[in-house]
């Protein structure tokens, strides 16, 4: 009888503490905006006004592997983006109706050059949406043209 209760606490434990890990893990899920891309999640910082659009990350030190800056635009067109204050090198994905239409990768800062002297990006072919994500991120998740690009405002 008491070999049948020993068993049988032993297995209240090990479902106790299978769903104490699955809600952990449910916990874990970013809230806020996301954007979903190579399977990963992103939290992103939406950057839909002209003042966050012109401001972007510059003045900032860095971003975690997990976060990005999401680029929110009324039309399509080919529009500039330059380093202008940034502390830190990204990378940019350009996207048009969710799909990656181009990606410049490792972009170093041209700390202590003149406004005039700041190289320019622009896509090829007019975007809705720009993506900027840490330096080589793009590269270690293998994104390419054509992939998938999902936004998600989570609560």
């Amino acid at each position: 009888m008491k070999e049948g209760k020993q068993k049988m606490k032993t297995k209240f434990l090990l479902v106790l503490t299978s769903i104490i890990f699955i809600a952990a893990a449910c916990n874990r899920a970013p809230t806020g905006p996301v954007v979903k891309l190579a399977g990963e999640l992103i939290k992103v910082e939406l950057a839909d006004s002209v003042a966050e659009q012109v401001a972007g990350l510059s003045g900032r030190t860095g971003l975690s592997d997990d976060q990005g800056m999401w680029f929110v635009f009324d039309q399509s067109d080919r529009y500039i983006f330059w380093m202008k204050g940034m502390k830190f090198p990204i990378d940019i994905v350009w996207v048009k109706a969710n799909k990656i239409v181009e990606i410049d990768q490792n972009i170093d800062p041209q700390i202590g050059a003149a406004d005039t002297d700041l190289r320019l990006y622009q896509p090829v072919e007019p975007v809705d949406r720009v993506l900027e994500l840490p330096a080589g991120w793009s590269g270690r998740h293998g994104l390419k043209i054509g992939d998938s690009v999902e936004f998600f405002q989570n609560n």
